[in-house]
């Protein structure tokens, strides 16, 4: 099975488009400044978007990569199959490993069966991460609201 280099650029770009709206003020922007104590003209102040937007890009391919394993459950069989230092199958499992791709390959992998997986990676996952950081930095219901919606909709 090959890795989909083109699913893994697609979906980087996904958190960045979504951002783009989901964070403007004129939809969850304005609940996410006022839940972080923000103002507009501080936020513009010393602002790189290079820095920015490059870093966040990096952050969103490395997501794609986390991803891409856990959505596809042929991974999962394939890596179990696998030995040695290179991690390569057998050569006597590969006639094995080739019927049961025949068979079986392309069984839950639709849009649909992938984005329940980002659900439930956003709800077992990015929830926990950002209520515990939201509880010892004392932030509100509307903070985890904003930032959890976001990576729901985005990992989704």
């Amino acid at each position: 099975m090959q890795f989909n280099w083109t699913a893994v650029i697609i979906s980087t770009l996904i958190p960045m488009v979504i951002g783009f709206v989901w964070y403007n003020p004129k939809t969850m922007g304005k609940m996410w400044m006022e839940a972080n104590g923000f103002k507009e003209e501080e936020l513009k102040e010393n602002f790189n978007p290079v820095k920015v937007f490059g870093l966040a890009f990096l952050m969103s391919f490395l997501i794609s990569m986390a991803l891409h394993p856990m959505v596809i459950h042929q991974w999962g069989f394939m890596s179990s199959l696998m030995t040695g230092d290179k991690g390569t199958i057998p050569a006597e499992l590969t006639q094995y490993v080739a019927d049961y791709m025949t068979n079986y390959g392309k069984n839950f992998r639709s849009y649909g069966h992938g984005a329940l997986h980002g659900l439930i990676t956003s709800i077992f996952l990015i929830l926990p991460i950002i209520v515990t950081n939201a509880l010892f930095e004392k932030r509100s219901g509307k903070y985890i609201f904003v930032h959890w919606g976001y990576w729901a909709l985005c990992l989704s």
